[in-house]
C-alpha cells in the first residue's frame, strides 16, 4: 500500500531519559523456554536474571498468525482484530512512529532480510538507523553468530547513550534448526518453511535439535546483550513472531500453516 499511515497528533522536544530495546525471535516457542517452566534448561541466562529479579514473565501467548510477515506486521502497529479486513497493518502508525515523535533515536536490526519487508516504503525513515542482514553477515564466519553480532552491537548503544528505541528481528532458529548452532552437521540456511520436515529425522530428534537451537542461541544473544546485567537505563522487551509445530498433530511443515 502507498497510502498514508495515520497521523500521529503529537511531538515532544524533550529527549528521553532511557532506551527501549524490542526484541522479536525467530520461531521460538514460548513452552521450549525453560523461563516458562520447560524440562530442558533452554534459557539459562533468563532463568538466571529471573532468579535475580530483573525479569517480569507475562507467560505464555499465542501468536498472532503462525508467519513472520504477518504477525510482524500486527506487532509492528498494534493491530489486534482478525481478520483485518480493513488493511488497518497498512494505516496505523508503527512503533517506529511512535518512538520518533517522543524524540526516541530509532535504530532496526535485521537478522534474516536485507530488503524491506516489515512494514512498508513509506516507513523506512522511521526506522532510523538501519542495519540489514547482509551487513551483518559478513561480520561473522557463520550464521549462528548473526544475533550475538546483533547484541554486542545494541550494547554499545545502549551502554554509551540514552534516547535510543531499538527494534530487533532476530535471526532466530528457522528450520533447518541444525543451521542455528555448531555441530558435525551444520545444514545450510534455507528459508522455505514450506518445504516438509526431513522423514529421515525422527520426532524426537527434531526436538533435540530445536531445544539445542534455541539454547546456543539464546545463550549467546543474551550474554552480549546484556553482559551479566542489564543496564539501569535499558527496558527490554523480548518476544517473538511464532512458534513451531514439531510435528504434532500430523503436521509436516514447521510453521505458517493452519493446524491447530
Amino acid at each position: 500500500s502507498t497510502a498514508p499511515r495515520h497521523p500521529v497528533d503529537f511531538y515532544t522536544e524533550k529527549r528521553p531519559v532511557n532506551n527501549i530495546v524490542l526484541i522479536v525471535d525467530e520461531s521460538v516457542r514460548a513452552d521450549h523456554l525453560s523461563l516458562n517452566g520447560y524440562g530442558v534448561p533452554t534459557t539459562p541466562i533468563l532463568d538466571d536474571l529471573k532468579k535475580r529479579g530483573f525479569i517480569k514473565n507475562w507467560g505464555i501467548a499465542v501468536s498472532g498468525t503462525t508467519c513472520s510477515v504477518t504477525s510482524n506486521a500486527l506487532m509492528l502497529t498494534g493491530v489486534d482484530q482478525l481478520p483485518d479486513t480493513n488493511y488497518e497493518v497498512y494505516r496505523r502508525p508503527t512503533i517506529f512512529r511512535f518512538a520518533r515523535v517522543m524524540n526516541y533515536k530509532t535504530h532496526y536490526f535485521d537478522g534474516q532480510v536485507s530488503q524491506m519487508w516489515n512494514g512498508k516504503s513509506l516507513d523506512i525513515p522511521d526506522y532510523g538507523d538501519w542495519t540489514k542482514a547482509d551487513e551483518i553477515e559478513r561480520s561473522v564466519a557463520n550464521v549462528y553468530e548473526i544475533d550475538r553480532e546483533i547484541a554486542r552491537r545494541i550494547r554499545q548503544i545502549t551502554s554509551t547513550s540514552t534516547g535510543n528505541f531499538i527494534l530487533v528481528n532476530k535471526f532466530g532458529v528457522h528450520k533447518p534448526y541444525t543451521a542455528s548452532y555448531p555441530n558435525d552437521n551444520n545444514s545450510a540456511y534455507i528459508d522455505n518453511w514450506f518445504i516438509p520436515y526431513d522423514v529421515n529425522i525422527d520426532q524426537e530428534t527434531l526436538i533435540r535439535q530445536y531445544d539445542e537451537a534455541i539454547t546456543y542461541n539464546t545463550r549467546g544473544f543474551f550474554s552480549g546483550l546484556l553482559d551479566g546485567k542489564p543496564d539501569d537505563n535499558t527496558v527490554y522487551v523480548y518476544t517473538s513472531d511464532h512458534g513451531q509445530t514439531l510435528r504434532e498433530n500430523g503436521s509436516v511443515v514447521s510453521h505458517c500453516s493452519n493446524t491447530k
